[in-house]
């Protein structure tokens, strides 16, 4: 999402984004707008079902009453992204061995949950990636575990590890899930995650 306006001689915040989902009933997404920022561009992307969704626009720390314009950058979902709200395993994105996919961690308390099928006893290791962040305390914290919630496999990133390989585990046919939630500090920033057999 991206919010322009004129130029303000101000580096104090203007204005307050949020975007809202009308099916969860959650805020989505948040950022700020200082006057001298002619364009702000959302740190982070939502990645959405279907649905309704709201805008709000609000005064931050200061005022203004000059005109502004909003743009919703849009690109189809097809598998490469999670889609919210995935938050317990009965609403797991649906994902395949092998083939990466893109999510991130807003709020804070957010948890994404993906579904992954093994049909034959296989070793699976998780393939993580995200920007670099300027921190050596972890980010991320992934679980694998079986649907009766019994753990096979957890580790952590930290901000500075811009690519991790989990340890591999033997996994025998049936459904697994993985999660992705914040650990010590949170990241809005985007992750990619693969869970490999290779």
């Amino acid at each position: 999402m991206d919010f322009e306006h004129e130029y303000v001689n101000s580096s104090t915040n203007h204005w307050y984004i949020s975007f809202l989902s009308k099916n969860y009933n959650e805020k989505m997404l948040e950022f700020r707008s200082a006057g001298n920022a002619v364009k702000t561009s959302a740190d982070n992307a939502v990645y959405l079902p279907a649905g309704e969704y709201w805008i709000g626009v609000a005064s931050s720390t200061y005022y203004s009453n000059m005109d502004y314009t909003v743009t919703v950058n849009y690109e189809r979902n097809i598998g490469q992204y999670e889609t919210e709200s995935n938050n317990t395993m009965a609403t797991a994105s649906q994902i395949s061995l092998d083939k990466p996919i893109t999510g991130n961690i807003f709020p804070r308390d957010d948890v994404d949950y993906y579904k992954f099928t093994v049909t034959k006893t296989t070793d699976v290791y998780i393939y993580f990636e995200h920007n670099y962040i300027n921190s050596s305390t972890n980010h991320w914290y992934i679980q694998i575990f079986e649907k009766n919630t019994n753990k096979k496999l957890e580790f952590r990133v930290k901000g500075n590890q811009v690519i991790t390989s989990s340890d591999k585990v033997n996994l025998e046919p049936g459904e697994y899930y993985v999660t992705v939630a914040v650990s010590t500090y949170h990241s809005t920033m985007d992750y990619t995650l693969t869970v490999k057999t290779q």
